[in-house]
């Protein structure tokens, strides 16, 4: 929805309602439907409400009568999230267009709510924070870092931190997409492990704060999707470093209390560029820069083309940053991965960072554990 409605703000069209075309060859039948009945009804209901006149799908378009359409914007250009990424690990127009911003004012209009008031309207207040429940964490894990900062009476007296599930299943919601923005609206720290747990953020007021907690894969802690985090100039993101998957109290209220810093400061705001990015992402983005400085591609980096376009680029596909970043960080596999990348290079950009930020690691190694290389 998000690249649909970028194509619309670049043709002058943000403000004009619409009808969405879904296009879907068979997509109702297949495992996501399977798995979780009625999804594909609930996103198309979505996409008919943010456009204002409803939906109109491929089987009926096909089958019924001829439809004439006066104006159509057909395609979702080169801003679909992930798959377009670019150089400096943002979704594509969200900067500079500022559509991040305008997607989210106009989903909650579409909704009959007002845009969030900006976070910093909260001043003096008891705060409101939730830290969402998805499979990469167990509810137990959860429950015990809400306990942990419950017991923190001066954090707590704050923050009021609640765990949440958008599932229908889950505490103080129905599944109901409105009530999810009703809480979103007011929420000042978002917290979540990366994957689907951490899609709201976009919806979160001016100036709220985000903890992405990572989880356990190819790098020390990854991330996923903090492209979404650092597109996005009206909030500030924060990242649970600790190696492993685990979640441990302390560093988790030494976060909180960071994010609480931030809010009672307030977040400076657009938010510059490369801050809400995790080590990972600052390695993929200087990667990327590096191995085409000089080169003809330069240009088409400095634009931020797609990476997927430009010839050798580190393509993600189906992959995300870790894959990349820290590929052959415990030692070389021997096999060929896809796609090809200088190992050398991210291997030196690895002790570089690490070099340069040895107190994010263990005995003063980095946090990618390098040591800043081989000593000479």
């Amino acid at each position: 929805l998000y690249p649909i409605y970028v194509s619309l703000i670049q043709l002058g069209l943000a403000q004009e309602r619409f009808r969405a075309l879904l296009i879907c060859a068979g997509c109702r039948n297949g495992m996501v439907e399977k798995q979780l009945p009625g999804s594909y009804s609930k996103r198309e209901q979505i996409f008919g409400t943010f456009g204002g006149n409803g939906t109109l799908l491929d089987g009926p378009l096909w089958q019924g009568a001829p439809h004439h359409f006066e104006r159509v914007v057909f395609g979702i250009g080169t801003t679909s999230a992930k798959k377009d990424i670019n150089g400096n690990v943002t979704m594509g127009a969200c900067r500079e267009l500022d559509a991040c911003r305008l997607f989210r004012d106009r989903m909650y209009r579409a909704y009959g709510l007002e845009p969030p008031e900006p976070a910093a309207k909260r001043n003096g207040t008891r705060r409101n924070g939730i830290l969402i429940e998805n499979k990469r964490y167990n509810q137990v894990v959860l429950e015990r870092a809400v306990a942990s900062h419950v017991k923190d009476k001066e954090l707590n007296a704050s923050i009021d931190l609640q765990l949440i599930s958008w599932s229908p299943t889950g505490k103080k919601q129905t599944g109901d997409f409105r009530q999810h923005l009703e809480i979103i609206r007011t929420t000042d720290l978002h917290i979540s492990g990366p994957g689907t747990g951490q899609m709201y953020q976009t919806f979160l007021p001016d100036g709220a704060v985000h903890i992405n907690l990572g989880s356990d894969g190819p790098c020390p802690r990854n991330y996923m999707e903090e492209y979404m985090a650092e597109a996005s100039p009206y909030l500030r993101a924060l990242y649970y470093l600790q190696p492993g998957g685990g979640i441990a109290p302390e560093p988790f209220l030494q976060l909180v209390r960071q994010a609480k810093q931030l809010l009672d400061a307030g977040v400076a705001m657009p938010v510059p560029i490369g801050v809400n990015l995790s080590p990972v992402g600052q390695l993929y983005k200087a990667y990327t820069w590096k191995v085409f400085h000089g080169t003809a591609e330069e240009k088409a980096v400095a634009e931020m083309v797609p990476v997927r376009l430009i010839p050798e680029g580190p393509t993600l596909g189906n992959l995300f940053f870790e894959n990349l970043v820290c590929r052959n960080l415990h030692g070389v596999t021997g096999r060929k991965e896809n796609p090809l990348i200088n190992n050398c290079l991210m291997a030196r950009l690895r002790e570089s960072f690490d070099l340069k930020f040895p107190h994010l690691g263990s005995r003063d190694r980095g946090w990618f554990g390098t040591g800043g290389g081989p000593k000479k």
